[in-house]
């Protein structure tokens, strides 16, 4: 059975709240059950990319969830991804700003916003 955007955005804010934060990797091995052709990229910025490779559905529970503050997108350090076995194979950006290629971006989805 294939899931609604409904059922998906539901088991990753499960996961967010259970967890407090979830990279994108284990958003991909949990709920994401097969793999798309959509990126999810910073906004404002095109080349620099959270994560790849999920269905439209996905893509967009995820943007919906953040749009709506029920999770927030937070910096997260790579040894998340190495643990899960998931490293992209682009360039990790060193900073946030525009590049003219893609270059990944390690974030995990939080409970919280980032307090200032």
């Amino acid at each position: 059975m294939e899931l609604s955007e409904d059922q998906m955005a539901w088991l990753i804010l499960g996961l967010v709240h259970d967890r407090g934060h979830v990279s994108f990797a284990e958003i991909d091995r949990f709920v994401d059950l097969k793999k798309g052709d959509e990126s999810f990229f910073l906004p404002n910025f095109e080349n620099l990319v959270v994560w790849f490779s999920l269905t439209t559905k996905c893509a967009n529970a995820i943007e919906r969830l953040i749009r709506e503050k029920k999770v927030f997108i937070h910096p997260s350090s790579e040894l998340s991804y190495i643990a899960d076995g998931a490293i992209p194979s682009m360039p990790k950006a060193k900073s946030i700003r525009n590049y003219t290629k893609p270059h990944w971006v390690p974030c995990c989805l939080h409970h919280t916003e980032i307090k200032e």
